[in-house]
């Protein structure tokens, strides 16, 4: 990140800078008051010794306000990037799991049992079936609170958890649904849960007739919450109209927060403290647009503490940038200059027998050692800022790349359960489920093909034209095995990670589940996940801005290749060094290039835990 133009009242807020400003200004105070002049005999020496020391104490003047003002766009750089990074990390999150929110709801309103209901006549046995369906929908897609079927009139006809007792609703959604063949998102207060709620929504139709309007009620803030534990930091969540949704920090509650877009960073005070922040809009996913929320990251105005296990071991210096390292350069050179001025002066004394000369010597060998002593410290303090900056910023991405990873994954897990269940399925209707899947497909663009399979594991019926050379073919994959072998409606099985035909010989997963009928097994639905595309988009959402040549990659415990942003790494493919090497953040030296690596392991989402094998993400960033 380029450096930032800061307001030098910001030192004060920042105690060991200022504590360094002090210091710098001391010792130069100390040379302007060692005066040489009348020491010497020889008034050309002491011209001579005079000049050099001030111009020894000129450049130290201005190298210390060069060093104060590093340390001060350093510490606030660093404030910046990790504020907007976190940021960053949670809008991309949030507009992720709302893309799938916006393909479910398209399915689940195009969903017979719910048609049925909707224009078949009331009875107690059919609101009994009509709740079990969304109870079975909801242990399935465990991110939804309430789940709501309403008449076009605005009459509430079901409910998942009884929709806060309305009989019917005002809501404006409503309306907005019937008058849309696409999905609706709405943030408001409604009356379905009496208070403010994010709703998904979409029309119910019968022979192309709108017959009512299905509303998905997002937890919000169960996922919020879940968002911060991930990310970590201080974030909040704001809306289009700048009012804060969800934050860390329970006083932004209600508050209202608005970007100074002129500024990168805006200057907050929060109670006594002080907190840069930065915004981050959201930048869609998979043609899903999002809401107009953005996320905001705040940094503590506050360096007086060192972080615990920060590293500023001398070889780090590599990871300053040119000027700093051009700067601390300079230091050690006025750090020699007072050396010479020592040495220089005691020869001009010895030969001119101005022996009082020496203690004014001695003095400028002090203070030439505790100049020395303040720029080997400022070294080491911009060493530690930079280098924790660079290595937090590389754990954090290989993070949230996990992350993203497991919740995509949550979802795939989810979505084969929940299509298993379709009665175009459970009736074996082969001809009408090639029409069922192509519309999924559509709306659900992750995968490559989507297919159903019989009792024999005969494919029957598939998602996409050029899927149709399978149909007839026995499933090539033998994981489908288990899912015939399944009477679980919960239970799903997922191939190993490897090459499949059903995605161009290319490796990937395929996730199962069991089609269950009346009579028993009728079938199952697998559903190919396009892993290339989808572990491209996670890595390079991942990646650090602006540092040419990086590059990260996920890999199992198997130290084989799963996906990478490097054409170096080829998926199944194992690992070119020694993963028992690396540290959770390190430095590394690799094809004679030095590098900040960063590694973490897959902690699951939610139901989803990653296990069908240990996934890791790996990130490589040219240190110079």
């Amino acid at each position: 990140m380029a450096a930032v133009t800061i307001s030098t009242d910001l030192i004060e807020a920042l105690p060991l800078i200022k504590a360094y400003k002090d210091s710098f200004e001391a010792q130069n105070k100390r040379l302007s008051r060692t005066t040489l002049t009348g020491k010497i005999s020889s008034l050309h020496d002491a011209a001579t010794l005079f000049e050099f020391m001030e111009t020894t104490r000129k450049n130290f003047a201005e190298l210390q306000e060069q060093l104060v003002g590093y340390l001060l766009d350093e510490n606030i750089n660093k404030s910046v990037a990790d504020a907007l990074r976190h940021a960053t990390a949670a809008i991309d999150m949030l507009t992720r799991n709302l893309y799938e929110r916006s393909a479910d709801v398209g399915f689940l309103s195009a969903d017979s049992t719910i048609i049925s209901y909707l224009t078949g006549e009331a009875s107690a046995a059919a609101d009994n079936e009509i709740h079990s369906h969304l109870a079975a929908y909801a242990s399935y897609y465990t991110v939804y609170s309430e789940i709501v079927l309403l008449r076009t009139n605005g009459v509430v006809a079901a409910s998942l958890n009884g929709a806060n007792g309305a009989a019917r609703t005002q809501d404006s959604f409503v309306d907005h649904a019937l008058k849309t063949d696409e999905f609706v998102q709405s943030y408001a207060i409604s009356d379905l849960t009496g208070k403010s709620s994010l709703i998904f929504a979409h029309r119910i139709c019968s022979l192309d007739t709108p017959i009512g309007v299905l509303a998905l009620v997002f937890d919000l803030q169960d996922e919020m919450t879940r968002i911060f534990e991930s990310v970590g930091g201080t974030l909040a969540f704001v809306d289009g109209k700048s009012r804060v949704v969800g934050s860390t920090l329970p006083k932004l509650a209600g508050e209202t927060i608005h970007q100074n877009p002129k500024n990168q960073y805006m200057l907050r005070k929060l109670g006594r403290r002080s907190f840069l922040s930065v915004s981050a809009p959201s930048k869609g996913y998979e043609g899903y647009k999002g809401l107009d929320w953005s996320a905001f990251g705040f940094s503590k105005l506050s360096n007086d503490e060192k972080k615990e296990g920060a590293q500023s071991d001398k070889k780090l210096s590599v990871l300053l940038p040119a000027k700093l390292r051009e700067i601390v350069s300079r230091s050690e050179e006025i750090s020699e200059d007072l050396g010479d001025v020592v040495i220089n002066g005691e020869l001009i004394a010895s030969k001119t027998r101005a022996y009082a000369l020496n203690p004014i010597m001695e003095n400028i060998r002090a203070i030439g050692e505790q100049t020395r002593a303040i720029f080997v410290q400022t070294e080491s303090d911009l060493v530690q800022t930079v280098s924790q900056s660079l290595f937090d910023e590389s754990q954090l991405l290989t993070r949230i790349a996990l992350n993203i990873m497991d919740r995509n994954l949550y979802e795939r897990a989810n979505d084969c359960r929940w299509w298993a269940n379709a009665r175009v399925f459970k009736e074996a209707n082969w001809d009408a489920a090639a029409k069922t899947l192509e519309y999924i497909n559509s709306l659900y663009t992750v995968y490559s093909l989507l297919f159903v399979f019989d009792e024999n594991g005969v494919i029957r019926a598939v998602s996409k034209h050029d899927g149709l050379r399978f149909v007839g073919q026995k499933c090539s994959d033998q994981t489908h095995l288990s899912a015939l072998a399944n009477r679980n409606n919960q239970a799903y099985f997922v191939s190993p990670f490897a090459a499949s035909g059903y995605y161009g010989d290319k490796p990937t997963y395929t996730y199962y589940a069991t089609i269950l009928g009346g009579a028993g097994v009728v079938g199952g639905v697998g559903i190919v996940f396009d892993a290339a595309a989808q572990f491209d988009s996670i890595l390079r959402a991942a990646l650090p801005v602006g540092r040419d040549g990086a590059f990260n990659l996920f890999f199992d415990d198997k130290k084989q290749v799963i996906g990478s942003t490097s054409a170096r790494f080829k998926p199944l493919e194992p690992l070119p060094f020694d993963i028992n090497e690396f540290k959770t953040t390190m430095l590394y030296d690799w094809e004679e290039k030095e590098y900040i690596v960063a590694l973490s392991q897959a902690q699951g989402y939610r139901e989803y835990k990653s296990k069908e094998s240990k996934i890791y993400s790996l990130l490589f960033v040219p240190a110079v």
